[in-house]
């Protein structure tokens, strides 16, 4: 190999070194992401809180065998309910069904931990719904007493949850009797 040659290689060699270490200097300033605002929610596995684990794509998941088996990505509202200065999400997940209960909500609160977001609040019921006011969760849910039937409980309920001494305790339960 000539002189010439070993400069050329020397110079693809001194390229090839500058491309790598640009790399891995760009990858190392690329941080872990601590905000729960970076969790995409829509492409996310959920617990469900009798169930197996529901992974949702694009906002959904289908179960079971019927075409009515579907669960679908709501709503994610950030708020910071400990008061911590940081946010977490309040996610609410509907869930339809061919079965009797026909549907329902699955409400969770995620806080990160580290880098990883983790439930730190859930609720699951058919035929119910849930919203956030400031920074309370409202949960309304059919309340069976003894042998109600399905289509006919007994009461209509509305639980109200809010953030007290590191943890979200029920600060309220409204029943509405129902007229069956």
């Amino acid at each position: 190999m000539g002189v010439r040659g070993m400069v050329m290689r020397t110079i693809l060699l001194m390229t090839l070194s500058a491309i790598c270490r640009a790399i891995v200097v760009g990858q190392s300033k690329q941080p872990i992401s601590t905000s729960i605002r970076s969790v995409d929610f829509r492409n996310f596995e959920y617990g469900v809180c009798d169930g197996p684990n529901v992974r949702l794509r694009k906002g959904r998941h289908r179960y079971g065998d019927s075409q009515h088996d579907v669960a679908t990505f709501t709503s994610v509202r950030y708020v910071d309910f400990d008061g911590d200065g940081k946010q977490e999400a309040f996610v609410v997940i509907d869930w339809s069904s061919s079965g009797s209960v026909g549907g329902g909500v699955n409400a969770y609160v995620y806080a990160m931990r580290g880098s990883s977001p983790v439930v730190i609040w859930s609720r699951c019921e058919g035929r119910s719904g849930a919203t956030l006011v400031g920074k309370t969760i409202r949960f309304g849910y059919p309340e069976y007493i003894g042998d109600d039937a399905n289509c006919c409980p007994t009461f209509q309920t509305m639980d109200t949850y809010s953030w007290r001494n590191g943890r979200f305790v029920r600060i309220a339960k409204k029943r509405k009797r129902n007229g069956y």
